[in-house]
């Protein structure tokens, strides 16, 4: 389905003007650097969290799309805690896929449905085939014991910007780079405070002979901010902008963790630096996290309200 992306790119800049111009510092009254340390705090790990979430999103999507013939048709998949259905009646193709439970490795808990929907008429081997994604009501949870939890609801657009299929990719062969975009992200967080995201990541595929690696890198200028991922409001009412300063790179070797990368996270009143990869000291990591471990990730702020401020704590794994 290869829709105009570029109509799509001129919506988001128009949206994204009226939206930074509705948004408003909020006003830190009493006990001013703790509450900024909380907020810091708070959200970087929104930011980890929430990306987190759709790098989960389509691999499972890349996951049911892999199955896709030459001719359009679709085979159905298996994923952990999860229904699978495919329609292929009508011009239109869907692909729902309900989360009912726990994630393979039992970490995560996921509620809610992400649909997708093509045209039967073409294939996403094809280079610049777009497929919609729409996610409903995806609520994720931690394990037992985790209060935190986030639900989300957007409308996607996923591009096959280079063409081929994944269930190809072999070592030494090309990169398959896919896009995504989104002009609405709605989030809500603990059943309380809620933000509304943009999107415009790219995701760039190798093979490494011991797995995929995923580099993830932004791909918007928003407020003349370059190669910027993620933008809108946060759960404060504050505009944000989350642009890719070094590429996030994922492994299958590694459960699909990010293992490097650094993202640059601004708002009114300053600028958090998020480096991902690291150990326990805040050094970058040498190995993978043991089975059911992460790895952690450091955020480091400087602003016009309060002292620079860092810490280093476990990376959010979904």
């Amino acid at each position: 389905m290869n829709w105009k992306v570029i109509s799509y790119l001129t919506l988001i800049a128009v949206v994204s003007g009226v939206f930074f111009s509705c948004y408003k510092t909020k006003n830190f009254s009493t006990n001013l650097t703790a509450q900024i340390d909380s907020a810091i705090i708070t959200q970087s790990y929104d930011q980890a969290r929430v990306t987190a979430i759709l790098d989960e999103v389509f691999n499972d999507v890349d996951s049911a799309m892999s199955n896709q013939t030459g001719s359009g048709s679709i085979t159905p998949i298996t994923l952990c805690g999860t229904a699978i259905t495919v329609d292929t009646v009508g011009h239109l193709h869907y692909i729902s896929i309900t989360y009912n439970g726990y994630t393979c490795d039992n970490l995560r808990n996921r509620g809610g449905n992400v649909t997708i929907y093509f045209d039967s008429a073409t294939s996403w081997q094809n280079p610049d085939d777009t497929i919609g994604v729409n996610i409903n009501d995806l609520t994720v949870a931690g394990a037992e014991g985790d209060t935190n939890r986030v639900r989300l609801n957007g409308t996607f657009y996923y591009v096959n910007n280079s063409g081929s299929n994944l269930s190809t990719l072999t070592a030494g062969s090309s990169p398959i780079v896919h896009r995504i975009f989104s002009p609405y992200l709605g989030v809500l967080f603990n059943s309380a405070d809620t933000a509304t995201w943009q999107v415009a990541r790219q995701r760039s595929y190798t093979n490494s002979g011991s797995g995929f690696v995923i580099t993830t890198t932004g791909i918007d200028t928003v407020g003349g901010v370059a190669n910027v991922s993620e933008w809108g409001g946060n759960r404060y009412g504050n505009s944000f902008i989350a642009a890719v300063d070094t590429p996030l790179v994922i492994t299958s070797a590694c459960d699909y963790q990010v293992t490097r990368g650094q993202v640059q996270l601004t708002n009114p009143t300053g600028a958090t630096t998020l480096t991902f990869g690291l150990n326990a000291s805040g050094s970058a990591a040498t190995g993978c996290p043991a089975t059911g471990s992460y790895f952690y990730f450091q955020f480091s702020w400087t602003g016009s309200d309060s002292n620079p401020y860092s810490t280093v704590r476990p990376s959010p794994f979904w």
